[in-house]
C-alpha cells in the first residue's frame, strides 16, 4: 500500500537541469524545516542549515570547485562536470549547505535526504552534491567557510541543489536482489 511519502521516495531522482525560476520564501522555509525535522543521534542536531540563493555566489562556488579539481589533477571530475553543462550545481536557483560539528556525516545525510524528499513532495527537483567537499579541503576552504557563514565549530558535510525542474529524470531501477528477509 503506497502513501504520498512513499510515492515521493519512489519518484525522486537527481535533477541536473533547473529553470531560473526562484523559489518562494515559503518553499525555502519548508525545505529548511524539513532539514531541522530530521532525526539525529541523541537529538544533537549537529548541523547548520545554510540556504544560498545568491546566484553570483553559487556561480563563484561552481568555478572555485572546478578550479580545485583542476589543481588536484582530477581531470575525470572536471570532464564529467563539463559534459553535464559545466556547472556543479546545474544552475539551480538554491543551494543548501549542511556543515556539521564533530564530523557527524550520517546525521547530515539524513537531513539532506529530508530536504530531497520535501522538494519532491513540493514538485521541485533536487540533486545531492558531495563533490564540493574538495573545495572545503582545498586552499580556499577557510574563505568559503567565512563566505557561507559556517559556525567556527563546523566543517563541510554535504549540500543539495534545489529548484524547478527543467527536465524530468528517471528514478533509479530498483534491485530486489539487494534485499534479504530474515524471518
Amino acid at each position: 500500500m503506497k502513501n504520498p511519502v512513499q510515492d515521493a521516495i519512489l519518484k525522486r531522482c537527481s535533477t541536473r537541469a533547473f529553470t531560473a525560476e526562484a523559489l518562494t520564501d515559503e518553499q525555502l522555509r519548508a525545505l529548511a524545516d524539513a532539514a531541522l525535522a530530521a532525526p539525529s543521534s541523541m537529538n544533537r542536531q549537529p548541523w547548520q542549515v545554510i540556504v544560498v540563493t545568491d546566484q553570483a555566489l553559487i556561480e563563484e562556488m561552481d568555478g572555485d570547485t572546478l578550479e580545485t579539481f583542476r589543481a588536484m589533477g582530477n581531470t575525470g571530475v572536471v570532464d564529467r562536470v563539463s559534459s553535464r553543462g559545466g556547472r556543479v550545481f546545474y544552475n539551480a536557483p538554491c543551494v543548501i549547505h549542511l556543515p556539521v560539528c564533530d564530523k557527524d556525516l550520517l546525521d547530515a545525510g539524513i537531513a539532506v535526504e529530508n530536504i530531497a524528499l520535501a522538494a519532491e513532495g513540493m514538485g521541485l527537483g533536487s540533486c545531492i552534491i558531495g563533490m564540493i567537499g574538495a573545495l572545503f579541503s582545498g586552499p580556499k576552504a577557510q574563505a568559503w567557510k567565512q563566505k557561507l557563514q559556517f559556525p567556527e565549530t563546523h566543517d563541510y558535510a554535504i549540500a543539495i541543489a534545489v529548484g524547478h525542474k527543467a527536465a524530468e529524470g528517471t528514478p533509479h531501477a530498483q534491485d530486489p536482489g539487494k534485499v534479504t528477509y530474515i524471518r
